[in-house]
């Protein structure tokens, strides 16, 4: 969520900042940059903790010797801080143009002061597009038992997920047989009059031929002639 709040932040600063642009691909250039700072601060909130082997995610970064590893630590971390910077004044000049339109001077210093809902709306958003960089940098902590646990995690999930499915189907597999085994036993009492009524007139059609084919029986006493 933090980083979906700075991408917002950056996206919508860099969008009125340079609303001509044009586009990269099926995104706009400001998505585009917005997602590539975004990614920048992460990485190197990443790659600090690594080099001060605090997560263990990149075991090449911390299997460094400790003076390499020291300068990549201050490195990372003076890059975090540009890139913040960087991101409290993009927050604040983006939102400089709302506060223009609506009748006011740009920034004390350049003309007349901000009405004070302004100057706090401006100061806040500089205050989040500079913090949230250096907080979401701790989010690597947490990342790595994430990622570390994630097997066990998506495992579980997996089976739980096939248990459903199986029960669903087990279920649906009962309720098929229940109702063609209904259908079934319908069918037979619906059946049974006309399928017993069928019968009964053959058994009389079939007597009557056979009392037809067979010859008379003559009297007792007489002589055939």
């Amino acid at each position: 969520v933090g980083y979906l709040v700075d991408f917002h932040l950056l996206e919508t600063s860099l969008a009125v900042l340079i609303p001509t642009a044009g586009q990269v691909g099926p995104v706009s250039f400001a998505q585009a940059a917005a997602g590539v700072l975004a990614l920048l601060q992460a990485a190197m909130g990443v790659a600090l903790w690594e080099c001060l082997r605090v997560t263990h995610m990149f075991s090449r970064l911390g299997g460094l010797d400790d003076r390499l590893r020291r300068r990549m630590a201050w490195g990372a971390g003076e890059l975090l801080l540009v890139l913040a910077v960087l991101g409290g004044v993009l927050a604040a000049q983006g939102a400089l143009p709302a506060a223009t339109d609506t009748g006011a001077a740009p920034l004390p210093g350049l003309g007349s002061p901000l009405p004070s809902a302004q100057t706090l709306g401006l100061a806040g958003r500089a205050a989040l597009g500079a913090v949230l960089p250096l907080a979401l940098a701790f989010a690597a902590v947490p990342l790595e038992s994430f990622l570390r646990n994630g097997r066990l995690t998506c495992g579980l999930l997996s089976q739980g997920l096939l248990g459903a499915v199986a029960m669903t189907l087990r279920l649906t597999g009962r309720l098929v047989l229940s109702m063609c085994a209904l259908l079934t036993a319908v069918y037979d009492l619906l059946i049974f009059l006309p399928l017993w009524v069928e019968a009964r007139l053959r058994d009389n059609l079939r007597a009557r031929q056979e009392r037809r084919a067979s010859p008379s029986r003559p009297l007792a006493g007489t002589d055939p002639a």
